[in-house]
């Protein structure tokens, strides 16, 4: 396995490298990539930047945050100048001649009717080896993005394999059993436990329990709530960790708790003379 890009910095603020690792290994190569909902670019940037040969279509109209995307502009000039056009509609695109696509990872809007919008705009445009991509499933603030997940999914032919932390990954469902087995090695290599359904591994309970989303099994990685080393290792990273991390790693847990109590009381009792709170200890 070649060596990941990955730097922890802020544009991957809401993106697991897990899951920025399952989409870069998934997917087809010499791929042309359609995004919907960039924001400052984590995924598209680490997409661009761990395959040269990637061509990556962004589309985020950014009502209102035009802040937001001057850091996403300035950030792919510099680091993916020539695989990266953004668009705010979809149309926009499709004018210019990019008319399908071999990844398709769709992050827009999240009420039902937008995502409802978004997959049947996409779907369509996405190559029969392709893969497709829905982020923030189960999502508690937003329910709607499963509500037009699994009211859609189905009627635009697509089976879903993996379902990581965030994402929910599918294909075409003459292509499941190649992106199933695909998903399996790569779980297997990078050393990750997940659970696969118990029609498959036999192991059951007091009576059968399936994982199936419409009749196609599911590999569910399990979520860790930091990288692991054997994760980091196996695809080429090393982390260094702040002077603090490795404090709060080292120290009692009892010792921990107590720092943040503390931390927290006289935030509060500073706020009371500056009218404004202190951040958050993490």
């Amino acid at each position: 396995m070649n060596k990941i890009v990955w730097a922890w910095e802020e544009i991957n603020e809401w993106l697991p490298i897990y899951d920025a690792v399952y989409s870069h290994l998934l997917s087809p190569e010499n791929s042309a990539v359609l995004e919907i909902g960039t924001w400052k670019g984590g995924w598209a940037i680490f997409m661009a930047e761990n395959d040269r040969s990637r061509k990556i279509v962004c589309i985020d109209p950014y009502p209102n945050l035009a802040h937001i995307k001057d850091i996403f502009l300035e950030i792919a000039q510099r680091r993916a100048k020539n695989q990266i056009v953004l668009f705010e509609r979809v149309e926009q695109a499709l004018a210019k001649k990019f008319q399908s696509f071999d990844v398709i990872h769709l992050d827009g809007e999240h009420s039902q009717e937008a995502v409802e919008r978004d997959l049947k705009s996409t779907a369509p445009l996405l190559n029969p080896n392709g893969l497709y991509i829905i982020d923030d499933l189960f999502y508690h603030s937003f329910p709607g993005v499963t509500a037009a997940t699994f009211q859609f999914i189905d009627k635009l032919e697509l089976s879903p394999f993996l379902f990581s932390e965030k994402k929910l990954y599918l294909c075409k469902k003459s292509h499941y059993e190649q992106y199933y087995t695909k998903a399996r090695q790569m779980l297997n290599e990078l050393e990750l436990m997940f659970e696969e359904d118990q029609l498959l591994t036999g192991q059951t309970s007091s009576y059968l329990q399936r994982n199936s989303i419409n009749g196609f099994s599911i590999l569910i990685p399990k979520i860790y709530s930091s990288p692991t080393s054997e994760f980091l290792r196996n695809i080429g990273i090393k982390r260094k960790r702040s002077p603090k991390s490795i404090a709060l790693y080292l120290a009692p847990p009892a010792l921990v708790d107590l720092a943040k109590k503390f931390y927290l009381s006289l935030g509060q009792f500073i706020s009371r003379f500056r009218g404004q709170p202190l951040r958050h200890f993490r």
